[in-house]
């Protein structure tokens, strides 16, 4: 049986506009007996990974591809916008807390989820899950909504926050 790669994407928009399709996860399932197996297989893992009864809460669409060579996958949580990019542990909780009709550019989404990774270091919650990491990427894209979206400056203002009560 064929293994097969499920990718979950957030729809968003440009600072243009434009509409735009940000990766948020990718799970390899392996040995599925047919494509709808896999989708139905993934989007449950999805759901038990990012803590939600419904993958539409944390997704907007999934893409199915079988994949010829397993070893070939890629897995992650690597965004189609800056495919180059590491990993970042914070993008699917950030994005999450992106409000319809919100524009950031891909730029300003990526210093938030690295704002988001370098909280999460700093109050040393990278291996805990929960409200406090969610309140955490709710105050960044608050903190980011103000126009400035230099990485280091959002973890600054965004622990000053937390600190106060934000």
């Amino acid at each position: 049986m064929p293994d097969y790669q499920v990718s979950f994407f957030k729809d968003l928009l440009s600072a243009n506009g434009y509409p735009f399709r940000c990766l948020q996860q990718q799970l390899v399932v392996e040995d599925a007996p047919n494509s709808a197996f896999a989708v139905a297989t993934a989007q449950r893992q999805f759901e038990l990974m990012n803590h939600t009864s419904n993958w539409r809460h944390k997704a907007d669409a999934v893409d199915v591809a079988e994949l010829s060579d397993p070893s070939a996958a890629v897995t992650g949580a690597t965004p189609e916008c800056e495919p180059q990019a590491p990993a970042m542990q914070g993008q699917a909780v950030v994005l999450s807390f992106l409000a319809p009709g919100t524009v950031f550019d891909p730029g300003q989404v990526m210093a938030m989820c690295r704002a988001y990774d370098k909280a999460c270091a700093r109050l040393r919650l990278e291996n805990r899950s929960g409200s406090i990491k969610e309140a955490l990427a709710a105050v960044i894209v608050s903190v980011a909504s103000a126009g400035n979206c230099d990485c280091e400056y959002l973890c600054d203002r965004t622990l000053e926050r937390i600190a106060r009560g934000h």
